[in-house]
């Protein structure tokens, strides 16, 4: 783990490097990329796929802050409130795009415009509803901010350095691990976090 964060390659990478060389990691890229853009561009379904997080807001946030979440998200569209700017998790998720693409990389923006269309919307959807949540409940702007980043990235798997699980930051295993870590973290989600989260609100209650 520490070695990700220092920007080491894993001993994975390292054991394929050894056996094949450096060129192996251009290959590997190569594929990934290949393999990311026919399982996304113009795939109805796999857009889809990004309201999941959504269902699970929606049974374990608030209904006015999901709703006042979803108002504020549809009027940033038009006019820019700042909010993104001003959560680390949405700056990491969303990110800034390259000035500088080629041909190749033009076309996969526009053919996977709806799957980056969905995931932001909904990324802003999750972290703004636990962040009005928040406020609600009495924490300052900045407790509320901090709250909701640390829930966008139970729920929706943060893919900033070190939040991820170390296999999924193997450059050789990319192109099968891509898609792989929302599934991990659903799971994980479901079976931990909500378990724990209801323990955590009974407990409470008992008090």
């Amino acid at each position: 783990y520490t070695n990700v964060l220092a920007g080491k390659k894993s001993m994975l990478d390292r054991g394929t490097e050894a056996l094949l060389g450096r060129p192996i990691y251009t290959a590997l890229n190569t594929v990934k990329k290949q393999v990311g853009a026919n399982m996304v561009g113009a795939n109805v379904s796999s857009a889809l796929t990004n309201f999941i997080p959504l269902t699970q807001t929606l049974a374990t946030t608030s209904k006015t802050s999901v709703l006042q979440a979803l108002m504020s998200t549809i009027k940033n569209v038009f006019k820019n409130d700042g909010f993104i700017d001003s959560s680390d998790f949405l700056t990491t998720r969303i990110g800034a795009d390259r000035l500088n693409k080629n041909l190749w990389e033009n076309v996969g923006d526009k053919s996977g415009w709806l799957f980056k269309t969905v995931d932001s919307l909904v990324s802003q959807i999750v972290t703004r509803s636990k962040y009005y949540e928040a406020l609600k409940q009495g924490k300052s702007e900045k407790a509320a901010m901090n709250v909701a980043n640390t829930w966008a990235r139970k729920l929706l798997a943060g893919r900033g350095k070190g939040e991820m699980p170390t296999l999924f930051n193997a450059q050789t295993l990319g192109f099968l691990t891509q898609f792989q870590l929302e599934i991990n973290n659903q799971l994980s989600f479901m079976t931990k976090d909500i378990p724990r989260n209801f323990d955590k609100a009974g407990t409470a209650s008992a008090i």
